[in-house]
């Protein structure tokens, strides 16, 4: 739903650019009297120097009975709702095209009642089922709030069920879609947490901290909660949550990421959205779930939701260093928009490829990574990881492993992840990147009742910014290739050389892939060597999406075809990387064929 997003705030922007005004105030020059005989002529009054025009007010959002006009627009909910604002009426209406009832509920001012500080809130009967109440909660603008002054976004939340159950509570954000976006620099934001657990018997407040790199599209985020209970309910100690984001690629002001907390028993999503001029405020909702699969388990936290949101309190350029093992050691986060993987039976023979993202980032204070995993193939899998020293095996040649438990089940070894990192530097004998590299991570799993091998590749690094990639001249690159190759003779783990050549002029390239295979199983036949060709066009896109794409077939075995998309990393355009997924079938469902993996190299 995220093109409805983008034009519902669009709408709202246009029409709250329209509120407010003023013109230019003038004093008109006196009427000069009759001149007297013989006296001389007077001379003239000066001509006032004209007001300045006022600077029309920010919009106080949500809508006050006091604002002209009507508007309408999405909220960040899990069933896509829209929130709409009569002025005329001084209604809100909350509706949703799927999802959970009611499909449209219109709350006015004799809905209000009593409810927590700093938001108004109404309640009412579901006109579509009267059995059921319907709550609507909406922060309070400006200096009406207590907890924090925001002007161009809001939070919220919205509560259905049965007069006789409990409320499940719901969290939102919306606001004014920024009217420009930054192509660099990075912005640091701090506010608030507020939220509750599933009937909110147990209320979430604290504090959030948000850090947007607009050069890369990435973000990082913390949250810092405490819970506060009445007497009887449970009471949990404090949490702090670690997140990684990035910015949508489409509208370039929503945000979306995964959170976890120290020890990767606890999990979530979240999305919502940088807001107001200059992407002055932002605001995320998120939902937590247990990474345990175990039913008798109990996580606290399990379940519960909420928002953070915040004002921006600092804007800086990037840092001038801008290598690889500098953003790592620095915490930046790493979009990976260029993931693919593969899940192949040996038993059954069946094998399958999907795309998603991954987001990754380095802390160097616990030497410890975050791996949030974006594919659909995970087999069950936890969506988060954490893995670091703890977890570090013996290094393999130019990379370093971790043996990884699944957060999901702990205790099943049978289950665990192996997570592999390219090294970065002189330290790697294949090839000395200095701004990009990779890893993929492989585990076991379970398609029905027949056992199954994962293996996913993802590329990150500090890519070129947009404004950065060269508009005339061409430029010639060499590196490596790696990646998985199954066919029905078996299944190889390949290597070799890649070659691309970019057209800058005409925004263009080519590539070439050379490389054989060892036989995955240890023994067995190797895979010949193999050659791949691919052309593809760079127009100018946007943070943390490919900045390339397109085809790329076999020019040793016939009919096996498919896609690749990649960047150009440094600030020079100095190193490329793209991902590649090629089949012999109209479907990964339907190819016996099949090869991914990724290519990356240097000027």
């Amino acid at each position: 739903m995220k093109v409805q997003h983008i034009a519902a705030v669009s709408m709202l922007a246009l029409q709250l650019s329209a509120c407010g005004g003023g013109g230019v105030n003038s004093t008109p020059s006196p009427t000069p009297g009759p001149t007297p005989a013989p006296s001389p002529t007077p001379t003239p009054s000066p001509t006032p120097t004209p007001s300045p025009t006022p600077t029309p007010a920010p919009v106080v959002l949500p809508p006050t009975a006091g604002q002209s006009g009507s508007i309408s627009f999405s909220v960040v909910t899990p069933d896509s709702k829209t929130l709409s604002y009569d002025a005329a009426a001084k209604t809100y209406t909350l509706a949703t095209s799927y999802g959970s009832a009611p499909p449209s509920v219109t709350f006015s001012v004799d809905d209000i009642v009593t409810g927590e500080n700093n938001f108004t809130t109404y309640q009412r009967p579901d006109a579509n089922n009267v059995s059921n109440i319907v709550r609507l909660a909406l922060s309070k603008p400006g200096v009406d709030n207590s907890k924090i002054q925001l002007t161009y976004s809001g939070y919220g939340s919205y509560a259905e069920a049965p007069m006789s159950s409990l409320l499940t509570t719901r969290y939102f954000n919306f606001g004014q879609m920024p009217t420009a976006i930054a192509t660099g620099g990075v912005a640091s934001y701090s506010g608030i947490v507020d939220g509750c657990s599933v009937t909110c018997g147990i209320k979430l407040s604290g504090t959030s901290t948000l850090t947007m790199n607009f050069q890369t599209g990435a973000l990082t985020t913390q949250l810092a909660m405490t819970s506060s209970a009445p007497t009887g309910y449970q009471q949990f100690a404090p949490l702090t949550l670690n997140g990684v984001g990035y910015l949508d690629t489409y509208s370039l002001s929503s945000i979306t990421g995964s959170l976890v907390n120290s020890d990767g028993s606890l999990n979530g999503r979240f999305s919502g959205g940088l807001y107001g001029p200059n992407s002055s405020e932002f605001g995320l909702s998120f939902t937590l779930q247990a990474s345990s699969t175990d039913i008798f388990s109990t996580t606290p936290y399990d379940g519960f939701s909420g928002v953070a949101v915040g004002t921006q309190q600092s804007f800086a350029a990037n840092p001038i260093d801008q290598t690889l093992a500098s953003a790592l050691a620095r915490g930046d986060g790493f979009a990976a928009a260029s993931v693919v993987d593969i899940q192949y039976s040996p038993t059954s023979g069946d094998i399958s490829s999907h795309a998603g993202q991954n987001l990754l980032r380095y802390d160097a204070g616990t030497n410890s990574y975050f791996l949030s995993r974006d594919t659909s193939s995970n087999n069950g899998h936890a969506q988060v990881l954490t893995f670091g020293g703890a977890q570090q095996l013996s290094d393999a040649a130019n990379f370093t492993r971790y043996n990884v438990p699944d957060p999901a089940e702990p205790t099943n070894a049978a289950k665990n992840l192996t997570v592999s990192l390219f090294k970065v530097g002189p330290a790697n004998s294949i090839t000395n990147l200095t701004y990009a590299s990779y890893g993929f991570y492989v585990f076991n799993g379970m398609n029905g009742t027949s056992p199954t091998s994962n293996y996913t590749a993802f590329l990150y690094g500090v890519a070129t910014p947009v404004s950065a990639i060269p508009t005339t001249g061409s430029a010639s690159y060499a590196g490596i290739v790696d990646g998985l190759y199954t066919d029905p003779t078996g299944t190889y783990r390949i290597a070799g050389s890649s070659a691309l050549t970019a057209n800058f002029a005409g925004k263009s390239l080519v590539t070439s892939l050379t490389f054989t295979g060892a036989n995955t199983a240890g023994s067995g036949p190797s895979l010949a060597s193999q050659t791949f060709n691919g052309s593809a066009n760079f127009p100018t896109n946007y943070p943390n999406s490919a900045q390339y794409s397109g085809n790329m077939s076999s020019a040793t075995v016939a009919g096996l075809n498919g896609s690749f998309a990649g960047s150009f990393y440094g600030p020079n355009v100095e190193e490329f990387g793209y991902t590649f997924q090629v089949g012999n079938g109209t479907t990964s469902a339907n190819s016996t064929v099949f090869a991914v993996g990724l290519a990356l190299g240097k000027r």
